[in-house]
């Protein structure tokens, strides 16, 4: 594989255009053993290092200053991703830190982390019990421990919110830092979390949710209040209790998956690359606007037809009809519209 071979797939992990996963498949696919005596698979992980090293120390200038937009801070954890992995990185220092909080006077958690997982269960409790897990990998025990000992998790109230958040020194090449959050916490609490590489989650919570990933899945289960979950490379799914206000539910790769059991609002459900799944209570009233360009749409509501039928495209009034207006959208897959069963 030649040196532009390698920068044109670093090219397009800078930019986003491609995951560390599929950045590994194309240079191990362009630097696999021939036919003949090739290299083994211990000597390519080798040479994929080296690969990598060389190319960091080419772009990671460029990379530092990217990180200063949230993007950027996404492709320069994907960017350490890959190094770390195929520079021979083995050793690993993990920490868990764990605060218990009251939650009297207390109506919203935030938490925001760049690389990690968010998991919140809403329980029947007077505390916010909050656990942090910190992971640190590096070439060396000596660099991880040190990395480590630079990156503080804070847990903090702030009024009637409680914080989490994480400080890391910049110029981390090669370092791969991950910090999730596990989170129980009074149901009432209405919940703002966001990660840039990972999967969020939700569970029994009764404020409503707003969650936001680049690279990862968002779930949220057996919750009420309004929701607003997004994604860009990931399944976006919610089954909702309760629906009170509007409903905004949006990646651009993968699935989007909406149960709705009880109560009315405006819902909006869009991928790019994916289906659209929509279980709405037998009473809903509003009206329907769904289209896709590669797929069909189909409805268990009748909905009444003006026009030439379309495959591809249906609009009209969802029962009686009425203000809440309920768009589907998908470029490359099928958009369904489903009875939900009522709430138990």
């Amino acid at each position: 594989m030649s040196s532009e071979e390698r920068m044109a797939i670093l090219r397009l992990l800078e930019q986003g255009k491609i995951t560390a996963q599929e950045a590994e498949r194309l240079l191990r696919a362009l630097s696999g053993p021939s036919r003949s005596d090739g290299p083994r698979l211990d000597d390519l992980g080798r040479h994929i290092g080296q690969a990598m090293q060389e190319a960091g120390r080419a772009i990671s200038e460029a990379v530092g200053s990217a990180r200063r937009s949230a993007a950027g801070r996404a492709v320069g954890d994907l960017f350490d991703d890959v190094v770390s992995e195929f520079s021979g990185s083995a050793e690993e220092v993990e920490e868990t830190r764990d605060w218990t909080l009251e939650a009297a006077g207390v109506s919203q958690l935030r938490a925001d982390t760049s690389n990690g997982a968010i998991a919140v269960e809403g329980a029947d409790l007077e505390e916010i019990q909050i656990r942090a897990i910190k992971r640190v990998k590096a070439r060396t025990r000596q660099q991880a421990e040190e990395c480590a000992a630079q990156v503080g998790v804070h847990a903090q109230r702030e009024g009637d919110t409680v914080r989490l958040w994480e400080e890391r020194p910049r110029n981390l090449t090669g370092i791969r830092v991950e910090v999730r959050y596990q989170v129980r916490c009074p149901r009432q609490l209405a919940l703002r979390l966001n990660t840039l590489n990972g999967a969020i989650s939700t569970q029994g919570t009764r404020a409503g949710v707003e969650a936001t990933t680049l690279n990862g899945s968002v779930e949220v289960r057996q919750s009420e209040g309004q929701m607003k979950l997004q994604s860009k490379n990931g399944k976006v799914a919610a089954h909702l209790d309760l629906l009170v206000g509007r409903g905004e539910f949006e990646t651009a790769n993968g699935k989007v998956e909406v149960v709705v059991r009880a109560g009315q609002g405006s819902i909006e459900a869009k991928t790019l690359n994916g289906a659209v799944e929509l279980s709405l209570p037998a009473d809903f009233a509003g009206r329907l606007d769904a289209s896709t360009v590669h797929g069909q749409v189909h409805s268990e509501f009748p909905i009444p037809v003006v026009g030439k039928p379309d495959k591809a495209r249906l609009e009209g009034d969802i029962g009686p009809g009425g203000d809440h207006l309920v768009r589907l959208r998908t470029l490359n897959g099928a958009i369904s519209l489903k009875h939900s069963l009522p709430a138990a």
